[in-house]
């Protein structure tokens, strides 16, 4: 089942538009989300490993 119309019924106009692009904010805020989170399992795997010794 194709549900693709042929070529020669398709008009640019039905076309989707295209993505907007990310709020740099937003994106500096998942950076920051995820560096803080990587810093917190390394601190964590340190406070385990000293703790085991």
């Amino acid at each position: 089942m194709n549900s693709r119309p042929p070529e020669e019924s398709y008009d640019s106009d039905d076309a989707p538009p295209p993505p907007s692009a990310p709020d740099p904010t937003r994106v500096w805020a998942a950076y920051g989300v995820s560096a803080a989170a990587g810093l917190h399992v390394i601190t964590a795997a340190l406070v385990l490993i000293n703790r085991s010794r």
